[in-house]
Formats: C-alpha cells, structure tokens, sequence
C-alpha cells in the first residue's frame, strides 16, 4: 500500500511541475538545423503570457546565458530578437589519435506574439578549423555524411554532429527556460 500511495504522489508531482521546453533541432547534412519534421523553426505556446511579457522574458535569459548581451543581441520593437554568437571549440572531427576542434558563428532568431515564442533554427554562417570552404563539403570529406546525405554508422563520426546539436539546443533551452544555475539564491 505505501508502495502504491509513494507512485500516486511521484505521478501527482510530475503532473503538476512546469511544462519546460526542450529544444529539439537536428542537423542535416548541409550544415542547417531543422526540426524532426523539417520545419526552420519551432514554435513554444506559454498560455497566459503577451507577446512583450515573453519578449522580455527571453530578454532577461539571454542577459543571464551571454558575459555581455549587448555584444550578441539585436532586436526589433518587442518583437524580434536576433542572437549573433560564437561558438568556440563546440565540437571536433577525429582523426586517429587526434582531435581536430571545430569553431562557428550562428545565428538565432526568436519571435513574439501572444502566447508564442517563434525559434528559427540555429543558422551557422562561418566555420573556423578545416581547410574545407563549407560544412556541407567538410563533412562529406569527413566521412560523417555519405554523398546521400546519410549520417553515417561510425560513433566517432556521429559524435561531432551530436555534439553540435547538443550545443545549440541547450543554448535555446536554456534562453527559453532560463538557466538555473543563473538563478541560484543570492
């Protein structure tokens, strides 16, 4: 029996804690995100909220995620945040024996409305670290996507594709939810 009541109050507790967003871009073998749908952009509902609470909202997020905001942040009237990053050192090829460290800019754009938060995928537009003049080319050559653009079998080459996907999408998430070693008790 306090088996059964301990299950009810884990259940009850699961269903009354606040909904988070968790961020879910993929990439492609062309070096752009889309979601698994194959959408640019994804779309976050917060009932209750206006387009200026949640414009602020984010606001507040990205000033906690950046050392200086100001640097990375553009925006338009309440309605259009514009996010222009460096990502150093964010994932690797491997070679054997060797790591080779990959370094982008992004881009990444959220829009408001009431109740809605538009995401537009992260958008890489400059890469350091290969010799190569694109992704799409880079991983190719890499052996990471075949010429179909299949991702390949090998853990060693799926791993720099996890790796930015894992980056970009905790950097959404944590500008969306808010990041909560930012808000520790002080």
């Amino acid at each position: 029996m306090k088996r059964v009541i301990l299950c009810f109050l884990c259940l009850m507790s699961c269903c009354m804690s606040d909904a988070q967003f968790v961020s879910k871009f993929k990439m492609n073998y062309d070096g752009t995100f889309t979601t698994q749908d194959g959408k640019r952009y994804d779309v976050v509902e917060v009932e209750g909220k206006n387009a200026t609470d949640l414009f602020e909202l984010v606001k507040k997020h990205i000033a906690l995620a950046y050392r200086s905001p100001k640097d990375v942040e553009s925006n338009v009237d309440d309605k259009i945040i514009s996010i222009y990053g460096y990502a150093p050192n964010c994932t690797y090829f491997t070679a054997p024996g060797m790591k080779f460290p990959l370094t982008f800019n992004y881009t990444i754009k959220f829009q408001f409305k009431d109740e809605k938060i538009r995401i537009d995928a992260p958008n890489l537009y400059e890469m350091r670290g290969s010799a190569w003049e694109t992704l799409q080319k880079t991983f190719r050559a890499k052996g990471i996507y075949n010429k179909d653009g299949v991702l390949s079998n090998k853990e060693n080459k799926r791993v720099t594709v996890t790796l930015l996907e894992e980056y970009f999408n905790g950097i959404i998430n944590d500008i969306i939810n808010g990041n909560e070693r930012a808000n520790e008790d002080w």
